[in-house]
């Protein structure tokens, strides 16, 4: 049977605060929708409420962690922790709370599972203000009467729960203080950590430091691949830091795409090892692997507590760590910086602070960013003299080598690459290859002077977008490198679109796979009422149709059988007597023995159930043991008089079970037996009405059926 204890407010009967009747309620609200919450803060406090609304259950959570409440009002769907979620965690610390549900989507199942929490108020939305108040104050006062009630054991109670609600509240006050996205720090307990850390560094002489990081040209990223790919890029940054940085270092999201990093005892160049470890790290790393393949690279910036011009406190650490990150941006990002006193001059005379340079930068926009790899000079300052001009930024290199560098240290800087064929020992070919592996939207173009078919097909098979011929022309030039950068933005939207297609597949197979959910959930429901009104219809029988489905996938468990067939063999035991709604009640309810003539009709319920549930795909499998649940294994059962193994396994292992409970249940015409004596019967009749192998296998259950079957005979 189901242990919902787990989840249970009585399963941790950790004592309330105490709270006189007469004061207001203290209500938490928690919905994703601000309306909602305006209008349920509006309401509870018109009638005398303290009321408090966060936006999600990790909100929630922060927020018990610090004052204490009566009532909670909780939405089911929210985004980031949702409401079931965060009722899980909170009432395994804080069981004595009421709870008020508050959903769009309160289904029979939904609220199963919120009883077995002993959760039992609920309003749908759209709310209905005045219900929402009286179920809030209903709930007060009867949480109020509860925890008003005396308990003597309390104290032995508290003591033997202690360590799991301690458990719990680290779980709680864990998911409270993490980002949601990339599940490091958040923010506020980021700077309570590094307040700590600066104290113990304090106290115990030791030097620590600040890291401040973030992702070089994220808003492009996130505007030309769309912010699931950007959510994507931040996480992904996220693990690498963790991955890098030591057990004790702190890591935390400040905000947007910046991270910070408390690094805890450094000594020496422990600050600058760091920063390197950080930039390679990243370097390496290939972000949104299976979608988009993008190489990324980040800045950051480091202050410490050596030096004479060390901060005096967490502020000027973080403001010294700032410069820093603004310094390594100003020498062209992907790089890390560590302050010193001269990075803060500019500000002091009053110039543009740092942040304010980078936000608002003195030159236009470029509209793109050029590599040119020729062994020739002037050619590289040709293409400077006609595409700067322009608004192109243009850089070159002279060999192959220096180009791999440049490239393989600034991962997804450069939109278009001029690549002369021939460089030195090395051919250009062999670039384009290094190039394609690095960034597979670098549009790739071939210069040459020895322009050939050949070349220019080969060019073609490793890559390159076109191929041009030496002399270059300056309107051919500036036109070709327009023609790249239009290829390069076609292929990022194509990308961007093939990820949000695999996004909204991902939905979709999501959504039709809760609707099928709840189609199956309704035609199970739909099952067992009719299998309820069967054991209705023959007054005596009870829960005969579910205990039998229960014990029968119980049994079938025990057997090894795989999932799917256990649904089909559950629907077929809750259904197997479906053929009687063809019998008379004159028959059917006759407590006398039937005549052969009546005993007759009454054999045809088999196959009238069978062709009853046949005809639905969706119960196939199901109506072959509703045919032959009264076969024996000896051959002399009905309709079809099959033997042993040619039975459905299903039908035999119900067989068994179906004959043990109506041994076991009292009818009107007799008691019910005693364990003991269905269980000698169930043997005498091994090998001929049942299979061995099931009747050893139930031998080996009965103990845990007899236990959860409520049967009113003697024991």
């Amino acid at each position: 049977m189901d242990d919902t204890r787990e989840h249970s407010p009585a399963a941790n009967p950790i004592p309330p605060p105490a709270r006189s009747a007469g004061n207001p309620i203290r209500v938490l609200v928690l919905d994703d929708e601000e309306m909602v919450r305006t209008l349920a803060r509006r309401v509870l406090t018109g009638a005398g409420c303290t009321v408090e609304t966060v936006a999600d259950g990790r909100q929630g959570l922060q927020i018990l962690l610090q004052r204490e409440f009566d009532v909670m009002v909780v939405d089911l769907h929210m985004q980031g922790m949702d409401g079931v979620a965060f009722l899980k965690e909170a009432l395994k610390i804080w069981p004595w709370l009421g709870v008020v549900i508050m959903s769009g989507f309160l289904d029979p199942e939904i609220l199963a599972q919120l009883a077995t929490m002993n959760i039992h108020r609920s309003v749908e939305k759209p709310v209905d203000l005045s219900a929402l108040l009286q179920q809030v104050q209903d709930e007060a006062r009867d949480k109020h009467a509860l925890i008003s009630a005396p308990e003597p054991d309390a104290p032995d109670r508290i003591q033997n729960q202690l360590s799991t609600v301690l458990a719990a509240l680290n779980r709680a006050r864990e998911l409270a203080t993490r980002d949601g996205l990339t599940d490091v720090f958040n923010r506020r307990h980021l700077e309570d950590q590094l307040e700590h850390a600066w104290k113990l560094a304090e106290r115990y002489g030791h030097k620590m430091g600040v890291a401040l990081l973030d992702v070089d040209h994220f808003k492009q990223s996130n505007d030309t691949f769309g912010h699931l790919a950007g959510d994507q890029i931040l996480r992904e940054f996220a693990q690498v830091l963790q991955r890098v940085a030591r057990s004790s270092d702190i890591i935390g999201r400040y905000g947007g795409d910046e991270f910070v990093v408390i690094l805890s005892k450094i000594e020496g160049n422990a600050a600058g090892a760091f920063g390197e470890r950080i930039l390679r790290a990243v370097r390496q790393h290939v972000f949104c692997e299976s979608t988009l393949k993008l190489h990324v690279n980040c800045s950051l910036g480091i202050a410490t507590t050596q030096g004479p011009d060390a901060a005096r406190d967490t502020r000027q650490i973080l403001q010294q760590a700032d410069y820093a990150l603004y310094a390594a941006k100003r020498a062209g990002r992907n790089s890390y910086a560590v302050w010193s006193p001269a990075m803060a001059k500019p500000q002091e005379a009053g110039a543009k602070s740092a942040t304010a340079a980078e936000q608002t930068p003195a030159a236009p926009t470029s509209k793109g960013r050029i590599l040119v790899v020729d062994d020739d000079e002037l050619i590289c300052h040709f293409v400077q003299r006609v595409l700067e001009p322009k608004g192109y930024e243009v850089a070159y290199e002279l060999t192959a080598a220096a180009a791999r560098q440049r490239v393989d240290e600034n991962p997804g800087c450069f939109d278009v690459a001029l690549v002369d064929l021939v460089l030195g020992p090395e051919k250009g070919l062999q670039v384009l290859d290094f190039l394609q592996s690095k960034d597979s939207y670098l549009t790739k173009i071939i210069i040459t002077g020895y322009a050939s078919v050949e070349n220019a097909v080969e060019s073609l098979r490793h890559g390159a977008y076109d191929f041009v011929q030496k002399p270059l022309v300056p309107t051919q030039l500036l036109a070709l490198v327009e023609r790249a950068l239009t290829y390069r933005r076609l292929l990022q939207e194509n990308a961007r679109y093939q990820l949000h297609l695999e996004d909204m597949v991902r939905e979709k197979s999501a959504a039709l796979s809760g609707a099928l959910t709840e189609v199956k959930q309704s035609y199970d429901f739909t099952l067992e009422a009719l299998a309820a009104m069967l054991d209705a219809r023959e007054h005596t029988t009870g829960q005969h149709s579910q205990r039998a489905r229960k014990f029968t996938l119980l049994l079938a468990r025990k057997l090894g059988l795989p999932p799917g067939e256990l649904e089909e063999i559950g629907r077929g035991a809750l259904l197997h007597d479906i053929g009687k709604t063809g019998i008379p009640d004159k028959i059917l309810l006759n407590a006398n023995a039937l005549n052969p003539e009546q005993k007759q009709i009454m054999e045809r319920h088999a196959e009238i159930g069978y062709n009853i549930i046949s005809a639905t795909p969706f119960l196939s499998k199901a109506a072959e043991v509703v045919l032959s649940h009264h076969e024996r294994f000896d051959g002399n059962g009905y309709p079809r008089g099959l033997r042993g193994k040619e039975i459905p396994l299903g039908a035999r292992i119900f067989s068994v079970v179906d004959a043990y409970d109506a041994m076991r249940s009292t009818r009107s015409y007799r008691k019910g037996m005693k364990p003991a004596d269905a269980l000698a019967e169930i043997r005498r009749h091994t090998g001929t009405q049942f299979d061995p192998d099931v009747v050893e296998a139930f031998l080996r259950c009965q103990p845990l059926i007899e236990s959860a079957g409520e049967w009113d005979a003697a024991k």
